[in-house]
């Protein structure tokens, strides 16, 4: 699985994409707001979720969840920090 963020018109789009699928979960956040919400939670090993206005990250077992109105899309640790599109 190979996962990507594109900033968008008025926020950003994940994709998760293999050899024979793909599916794109829009965030309703500036991709540099959002990577910098996912980097907070990240940095802190004793928190477990952050939040700005409708969108909520939380650490799981295997890896983040991002929640929004629209639903919910799951990221494990070992593809989370090979994300094209967030900067090193």
């Amino acid at each position: 699985m190979r996962y990507s963020i594109k900033s968008t018109e008025g926020g950003c789009t994940f994709t998760a994409k293999d050899h024979h699928t793909a599916s794109d979960f829009p965030v309703p956040m500036m991709a540099g707001d959002f990577t910098a919400l996912l980097s907070s939670l990240l940095a802190d090993p004793d928190s477990t979720q952050v939040e700005s206005g409708p969108v909520l990250i939380a650490r799981t077992k295997d890896g983040v969840s991002i929640q929004t109105r629209g639903g919910a899309f799951g990221i494990p640790y070992a593809h989370l920090f090979a994300i094209q599109g967030i900067p090193a």
